[in-house]
């Protein structure tokens, strides 16, 4: 399905004191069902806020933000999200925080689904354990376990490898493209790490300083897995970075 998200005039304001402080700036793209899109720009250029607004979670906004050709007014089912942080609950184990997000299905059909999703991010062997005892890798996968347990439509991920040292970010990355060919989601992520786009994306949408603006959409037309070393993989990344580069440049 062509425009299965589709952000059209998208404006974001905050109130700032007695000012308004506009964050977003007429945002337009659109992603295509099965589609990995990532959005890249500096902080503050409204990555985040705009995963907000497609999760559900802010409705304060001017423009059209629709997903399926409905336009988002709260939360759903269908577009799970992971964060940053875990924010996986102290007190339960691994398949308790993955069971927990199941809702009202029958304690069998939680156990079944549970399993399905342990397997699915490597994580047989740790389903007694408690997030203290977890990895950050361990415990983001969790976390992705729980986002995909209720089998979303689209899922969003705000920046979810940023804490993670480079080695584990790596291998992150990697389970995702799986996960992703596994789950057939369509996939929408923001990062402030560019060969980290260019790794997972189908297309990179790069934001603009604020106020957010989409300063150009970026193809990457390489299979997977993709070698990060391949002169094709350094030359996209390198016309992000001159992209961003020459944007500091003219704010210098």
């Amino acid at each position: 399905m062509e425009n299965y998200v589709k952000i059209n005039h998208l404006y974001k304001t905050f109130k700032k004191g007695k000012d308004n402080l506009l964050v977003l700036n007429d945002i337009n793209f659109a992603i295509n069902e099965g589609e990995f899109v990532c959005i890249v720009g500096g902080s503050g250029c409204g990555k985040s806020t705009t995963l907000r607004i497609l999760v559900g979670l802010d409705t304060e906004y001017s423009g059209e933000v629709l997903v399926q050709d409905v336009p988002v007014s709260g939360a759903s089912r269908d577009r799970g999200v992971i964060f940053q942080e875990p924010r996986l609950f102290p007190w339960l184990t691994v398949e308790e925080n993955i069971s927990y997000s199941l809702g009202n299905l029958s304690k069998k059909e939680k156990k079944e689904k549970t399993r399905e999703m342990i397997n699915l991010v490597g994580l047989i062997g740790f389903e007694k354990a408690y997030p203290k005892q977890l990895s950050g890798g361990m415990a983001q996968r969790t976390n992705i376990a729980r986002a995909l347990a209720n089998k979303p439509r689209l899922l969003l991920l705000d920046e979810p490898f940023s804490a993670l040292d480079a080695f584990t970010k790596m291998t992150m990355q990697r389970e995702i493209c799986r996960i992703r060919e596994a789950e057939k989601s369509t996939m929408i992520m923001v990062t402030h790490d560019i060969e980290e786009a260019v790794y997972l994306a189908d297309r990179v949408v790069m934001f603009s300083s604020r106020p957010g603006s989409v300063k150009q959409i970026v193809p990457v037309n390489l299979p997977h897995p993709r070698n990060r070393n391949s002169e094709e993989f350094v030359k996209i990344k390198k016309i992000i970075f001159d992209e961003f580069f020459d944007d500091d440049i003219k704010r210098a």
